[in-house]
């Protein structure tokens, strides 16, 4: 069947982008329609539920190749899908629904073609990825596509059909649900088949999902272990009969799956062709839609066919009943009444009331009369009436409680008692009496039966006082001091009701602290007894001994200067609490070092290892410092002689005393020869000590010295510096960043003559010195005005410069980055700056911009003359722009025929096929490329032979 080239390639230019993880299954079949006329029918099955980019649709057109026996390619058709549509998810059980997230959709291929009768015959081939990525029993599925093939013979076989078969598969297979599936074909010419399961064909992958096709032979599947043809499914093998093509198995494991079937046609006992198909099963677990259930409260002692006890008990005869049915839509109860018809509803959960008590069978059937039935038994016991009940009295936890039984039966006797005691105990006497050993609340049930087999239960809240858990704490107990008892009784249920203090036999008092001193030493003891408001009590005793105070020594008052450390000493305890704190190395230590501010009374809390206190104290004196003076800093012209002047003391020392007229007085003179720090100290009256210095500088005469500076560029920057000398006058102080230190920097617009002036406090010591700055101008440059380029194609870069060199920057697409006119070759746009250099090493720079605007372009002639004239001889690619690589150049000829293909940029076609000139007319060109941005681009057209 050959299409119109116009609609082949606006379809294949959306096709050849589209990659596949769809293909669900297929087969391919073929019916003679006349002489050397066949009509061949490929159908595909797809999963209709997939998206994403990596999923496609249809091919539409579909390639389909035909091949002779020697695998020479016949021709490659552009074959359109003629219809679609949803296969239906139905289960073999119609009781059984699947699941709604499984949806197959299948299309359908028709095209007639004439094969006239050649040795071997042919084979017809549709190649497509991918399958299913969630396959469980092939390796890799979301890679693997298929193939789906025939074979005609018109000359062994004149005018044959090959079978077709009638059905497809289910698309669901319900787990653990037998599977039986009639997979027979039908032959139109009477010949055998036989069936056998056979591995599916691969074909094409993820980097080409729409190939073309291939000629034989086609790789087959490759089984994920433990799967094989034996074990496709799991569970119970899947199996087809030879003969009939009945599919059999049961599986057990969910997923998907993919099986082959092959149809092998035999006629007079040879075999003639096959017909193989493969799908994929989707094992998933189906809900059952109808399900008659009615809760039970025991299944013990029942017969066969009955669910269990629905009710018994001895109260009334009307009975509500509970529907805990599946799927239904209408129902049908029958009560269960002997000899009677009209005890029966259509309600869903209805009540009835019997005429007397006995034992019951109820039927409840849901759907009633329809395929999709199902039905349900129980039993209703009903007795006369009869009651559980009890008495009991709250107590105090380990009291024995005891309960005493009031059941009542009206016509029967109570003969059986289960208790259940709340706390994971029970009896089984009438009358039992129970201790417990923890407070709190139970929940006491009572289980009674009697001779009619009534049961009744009775449950009652049992509540168990607690009894106070008495404790005491009692702080330490020292000769007349406060000794201190404290309750820290608890209870866990309820709250106290009173408490009582017993000294020594003697009850003393209810309060809470209880503090009182004992003046004679000892052993006592002291007892609590505590009682709840329910009545519960508990009673605590403690035996303590009432020690003496520890004896406590301390260091005497002692006097320190300012800023000095003394060690305090206390004895007599084995801990020490200081007071205050401020000015100790610890407040913890029997013997801390002392520095305080001022004078401080110390006291220190002495506790001994019975927990008995005493205390001392200390009184430490804090003398000051006298406030040493030895005088300003100043200054001395070498030959001089000064006069130090300290003061505040009562005694005075110099230091260096060699360099002093006399280092004992208060304002001895000096000469010395270089400058020198004089260190004072004074004591005072109470033999404080304190320090003070004087700096005198010794001034000499000025040697100033001034480096003399390089040549500098205008605009830049040069530090200038003065050696020796303190104080400085720089003159002029234009293009100065100061003129009075010693260092400023310098930034003249023209060659400019310095004098600076050196001084320190001595006037008669001064200098002066000149220095010259010689400034050069800046290079001429320009980078020329900006430009813009297409990419891929250059430009020049036109500076100019009277300088001696050039150097471009950043290198990038360059030719010769340090010439004025150099190439550029640009990926995207860019800044260049052109920076030149004069013959004084004087710089400038200017900045230009290219500009890159991309395009993508694949030029082609829309003619050509292949007359080997050396003159527009061949069809190829003449300019391509923002083109990484090109992979595919087709040529079709009028008939949507391939005369030709290439695949990069150089590929080029020059008029022939199959080695013969081709005929003058229009040709279709498709190229498929992409671009430096990674984009794929198709680029279709027209091009005219001419000769």
């Amino acid at each position: 069947m050959r299409l119109q080239l116009l609609y082949i390639l606006l379809i294949a230019a959306v096709s050849f982008n589209a990659k596949a993880a769809h293909i669900v299954g297929g087969d391919m079949y073929y019916e003679c329609i006349g002489t050397n006329q066949y009509r061949i029918t490929l159908k595909v099955y797809r999963d209709c539920f997939s998206n994403g980019p990596n999923v496609a649709d249809y091919d539409d057109p579909a390639f389909i190749g035909i091949f002779d026996a020697n695998g020479n390619e016949i021709d490659i058709l552009n074959v359109f899908f003629q219809n679609r549509r949803n296969v239906p998810p139905e289960t073999s059980n119609p009781c059984l629904s699947p699941p709604s997230n499984v949806c197959v959709e299948e299309a359908s291929y028709v095209f007639d073609y004439t094969l006239p009768p050649v040795n071997g015959g042919y084979t017809v081939v549709y190649t497509r990825c991918c399958r299913n990525a969630t396959i469980g029993n092939i390796v890799a599925p979301g890679t693997v596509g298929a193939t789906y093939t025939v074979n005609i013979d018109p000359q062994r076989t004149p005018c044959n059909n090959s079978p077709e078969f009638n059905d497809f598969p289910p698309i669901v297979i319900c787990a653990g649900e037998p599977l039986v599936f009639d997979h027979s074909a039908t032959d139109p010419d009477g010949d055998v088949i036989e069936y056998e399961l056979c591995a599916p064909f691969t074909g094409g992958d993820q980097n080409d999902p729409q190939p073309f096709p291939t000629p034989p032979p086609f790789g087959n599947v490759t089984w994920q272990n433990p799967y094989s043809i034996a074990n496709l499914l799991g569970g119970t093998p899947l199996t087809i009969d030879r003969n009939t093509g009945i599919l059999t198995g049961t599986p057990q494991l969910q997923g998907q799956f993919v099986v082959g079937v092959c149809a092998n046609e035999y006629r007079n006992g040879v075999l003639i062709g096959t017909t193989r198909r493969d799908f994929q099963f989707n094992v998933v677990s189906c809900i059952v839609d109808v399900e008659a259930i009615i809760p039970v409260i025991d299944t013990s002692g029942v017969d066969p066919g009955i669910g269990g006890v629905y009710l018994s008990r001895c109260l009334d005869l009307e009975v509500p009943f509970a529907n805990n049915s599946r799927g239904g839509r209408t129902y049908f109860w029958d009560f269960g009444v002997p000899g009677i018809t009209d005890d029966t509803s259509d309600l869903f959960s209805p009540t009835y009331t019997y005429a007397d008590t006995g034992e019951y069978v109820v039927t409840l059937v849901v759907n009633p009369r329809t395929f999709c039935s199902d039905t349900f038994k129980v039993l209703v016991r009903l007795y006369p009436q009869f009651f559980s009940e009890y008495d009991f009295a709250n107590v105090c936890q380990n009291t024995p409680l005891t309960f005493t039984d009031q059941s009542f039966s009206l016509y029967g006797i109570v003969n059986q008692w289960i208790w259940q005691f709340g706390d994971n105990t029970s009896s089984t006497q009438q009358n039992p009496i129970k201790t417990y050993t923890q407070d709190g609340i139970y929940q006491v049930r009572l289980i009674t039966n009697d001779t009619n087999e009534c049961i009744d239960t009775v449950t009652k809240t049992v509540t168990i006082f607690s009894t106070p858990d008495v404790d005491f704490d009692i702080t330490p107990a020292c000769q007349n001091s406060p000794i201190v008892f404290t309750d820290n009784t608890v209870i866990n249920f309820g709250d106290f009701d009173n408490r009582n203090w017993v000294l020594n036999g003697t009850n003393i008092g209810s309060i809470n602290p209880y503090i009182y001193q004992e003046p004679n030493l000892g052993q006592r003891t002291m007892t609590l007894v505590v009682a709840s408001e329910q009545g519960c009590v508990d009673s605590l005793t403690k035996t303590y001994t009432v020690f003496p105070p520890p004896t406590v020594t301390v260091t005497n008052d002692t006097a320190l200067c300012i800023f000095d450390t003394i060690r305090l000493n206390a004895t007599g305890g084995a801990q020490y609490v200081w007071s205050p704190a401020s000015g100790l190395s610890s407040a913890n230590l029997s013997n801390p070092f002392a520095s305080p501010a001022q004078t401080t009374a110390y006291t220190v809390n002495v506790t001994d290892s019975n927990g008995c206190v005493n205390t001392g104290s200390v009184n430490v004196t804090v003398n000051p410092l006298p406030e040493t003076n030895a005088g300003a800093d100043n200054f001395l012209c070498i030959g001089d002689t000064f006069q130090l002047n300290g003061q505040n003391g009562v005694s005075f020392s110099w230091q260096p005393d060699s360099l002093v007229s006399n280092p004992t007085i208060a304002n001895p003179t000096t000469s010395p020869d270089s400058s020198t720090t004089f260190v004072l100290t004074t004591i005072n009256q109470f033999g404080c000590d304190n320090t003070d210095t004087m700096f005198l500088e010794v001034q000499r005469p000025i040697n100033a010295t001034l480096a003399a500076p390089p040549d500098v560029c205008i605009f830049d920057t040069i530090q200038l510096e003065v050696q020796d000398g303190k104080y400085y006058q720089w003159i002029p102080s234009a293009g100065l960043s100061s003129d009075t230190i010693n260092n400023p920097t310098a930034s003249p617009l023209e060659t400019t003559s310095y004098t600076v002036i050196v001084t320190n406090d001595c006037p008669q010591f001064a200098d002066t010195l000149d220095i010259e700055i010689v400034v050069r101008p800046l290079p001429e440059v320009d980078a020329g005005i900006d430009t813009t380029v297409f990419r891929d194609e250059s430009t020049m870069l036109l500076g100019s410069s009277n300088g001696i060199s050039f150097v471009w920057s950043p290198a990038d697409y360059l030719d010769d980055s340090t010439i004025l006119n150099p190439i550029s070759f640009p990926f995207n746009s860019i800044d260049y700056i052109l920076t030149a250099t004069s013959e004084f090493d004087c710089k400038n720079s200017d900045t230009v911009t290219v500009n890159v605007e991309v395009k993508t372009l694949l030029l082609v002639p829309n003619a050509f003359t292949p007359n080997q004239d050396g003159l527009n001889d061949v069809f190829r690619i003449i300019k391509t722009l923002n083109i990484e690589r090109v992979y595919d150049v087709f040529v079709f000829n009028r008939w949507g025929n391939k005369v030709f293909e290439g695949h990069d940029e150089n590929a080029f076609w020059d008029g022939t096929v199959n080695g013969r000139p081709a005929d003058l007319g229009v040709y279709v060109y498709i190229i498929r490329a992409v671009t430096r941005d990674g984009d794929e681009v198709t680029e279709t057209g027209n091009v005219t032979l001419l000769r």
